[in-house]
């Protein structure tokens, strides 16, 4: 009873210090829409009829939390950092639980060091959302039920359910375990063909888990609930890009394990902590390659190892050869590397053998490292661009217009829908019409008066597009460099539908 009442308190104390740390990043539009689901839901709206969400739905594996948070905190813009924090806890222990084996808590001390205190970019992605992470951590789930199967076949369907659910939210489920665990299926098979009734289990649940969670996204689009535009189709680079994608995906990976040394001062403590990053990072790829070479010598049986390794080539791999590599800004894609990578070394450390003489020195070393990720935080959040602009915007008695993309559902969120900014594009012909991603259609059938954009010129909404579509405004105001033209009648009856 001491030590769960002793891991909750731990547990609420890393909470609180994701929470600081998530305050101080601002939200963009990406983040703040899913506050606008969430709250569509929270007011009835159970199948988001007329919206178009993301390249993913998001609907079963992070909107959930966002709908429990306005159930008990109201629709506030605080759950832009409330349940990221409360995600990630509860991907961590998800991660800490598959380390686990029951005996040794070794591992699992590993394998927080590694994840357990975010900094850099991974934790402005981990700490913001939705951004996969509730994925990888149902991702973990499924990998537990699927290591708990040994001792009761009842976790086959647990596995297959829950599956199915994280694939309906969040299709890079299909890349972090489906495709691995299919291929992992083969492996198995070829290397042991006689126990190929119980290697084919897991990948005849995976698709039909596949097919269940399309037809389940269909329905709901027939239905009038909502529709994922996606991504367009998914493609091999072109031949010339191959470099660039070497390199933001060895960029990308030094970034996550906060171990970019390159342009450094030699000697700096700083550099220091980064190539001991640095060192760690080659550690996890080590004990990828070590246990890689071991499954083609046919010499490594343990399925969850086995199953890791596969997953993190294949995320790799995917990155490596994929149209969806865009550089730096899709770097987001490879954070299953660093969790499942960090799971990888735990595991492995819980089997490491050494001289017992050397606990302390070890624990020293692991102690080092976490404390090296530990980052100061402030308890109050700073006001940041959006913040200032809404406020100006209610000042001014504006409160339904329009703007690009970047400039809209923040204002929308932090303003706790007092000001209401819809996000907007230009046709070809240079006319202003809705922009219906991440968005509802019926925001468009509410009267508006102001327009807003800067210097960007974001699907090429300026001065010229608006005018061609609204006509002259009477009023013109700027924002630091944010332009807003207003006029003094309901310009939603111009909108090109």
């Amino acid at each position: 009873m001491l030590k769960r009442i002793l891991l909750f308190l731990f547990s609420i104390m890393m909470f609180l210090y994701y929470l600081f740390h998530a305050i101080q990043t601002p939200a963009n539009s990406d983040f703040a829409a899913i506050i606008l689901e969430a709250r569509s839901i929270y007011e009835g709206n159970i199948f988001l009829s007329g919206w178009a969400l993301s390249t993913v739905s998001f609907y079963t594996t992070d909107i959930p939390f966002y709908v429990i948070g306005m159930m008990i905190l109201g629709p506030t813009h605080r759950l832009l950092y409330i349940v990221p924090s409360i995600i990630f806890v509860l991907t961590l222990a998800a991660a800490l639980w598959v380390v686990y084996d029951g005996k040794r808590i070794r591992g699992s001390l590993l394998t927080f060091s590694f994840i357990g205190i975010p900094v850099g970019l991974f934790a402005s992605i981990s700490l913001t959302g939705p951004i996969h992470i509730a994925a990888i951590g149902l991702c973990l789930i499924c990998l537990k039920f699927l290591q708990l199967t040994k001792q009761k076949n009842m976790y086959y369907l647990y596995f297959g359910l829950l599956f199915c659910w994280t694939l309906i939210g969040d299709s890079l489920a299909l890349w972090i375990l489906g495709v691995p665990i299919v291929l992992l299926g083969a492996y198995r098979i070829y290397v042991t063909p006689m126990h190929w009734k119980r290697e084919i289990i897991s990948p005849i649940i995976v698709c039909v888990a596949l097919l269940v969670s399309k037809a389940v996204l269909k329905l709901i689009a027939v239905s009038g609930g909502f529709v994922v535009p996606g991504a367009g189709q998914a493609m091999f680079t072109e031949i010339e890009n191959i470099g660039r994608n070497i390199y933001s995906t060895f960029y990308g990976l030094l970034e996550l394990f906060n171990a970019n040394f390159f342009g450094r001062p030699i000697g700096s403590l700083q550099t220091m902590i980064l190539l001991f990053h640095f060192c760690a990072m080659i550690l996890v790829f080590y004990i990828f390659g070590r246990i890689a070479y071991q499954m083609v010598k046919k010499s490594e049986n343990d399925y969850t190892n086995q199953l890791l390794v596969i997953s993190i080539a294949v995320t790799i791999a995917a990155y490596l050869f994929s149209n969806m590599n865009l550089g730096t800004d899709t770097t987001r894609y490879l954070i299953p590397v660093v969790f499942l990578g960090a799971v990888l070394v735990g595991r492995w450390f819980n089997t490491f053998e050494w001289n017992p003489n050397k606990n302390v020195i070890v624990a020293m070393v692991i102690g080092f490292y976490a404390l090296s990720m530990f980052s100061p935080f402030s308890l109050q959040r700073d006001l940041n661009k959006m913040d200032k602009l809404q406020v100006y915007l209610e000042n001014q008695g504006l409160t339904n217009g329009y703007a690009s993309y970047w400039l809209s559902s923040p204002i929308t969120v932090y303003s706790n829908a007092k000001v209401k900014v819809r996000q907007v594009t230009a046709t070809s012909d240079e006319k202003i019409t809705p922009f219906i991603f991440l968005a509802e259609k019926k925001w468009y059938d509410s009267s508006a008066n102001f327009i807003m954009y800067d210097s960007s010129d974001w699907g090429s909404v300026n001065k010229l597009t608006a005018i061609n579509t609204f006509g002259k405004p009477v009023k013109e105001l700027q924002f630091e460099d944010v332009h807003i033209l207003v006029w003094d009648k309901d310009i939603s009856k111009f909108l090109i539908r």
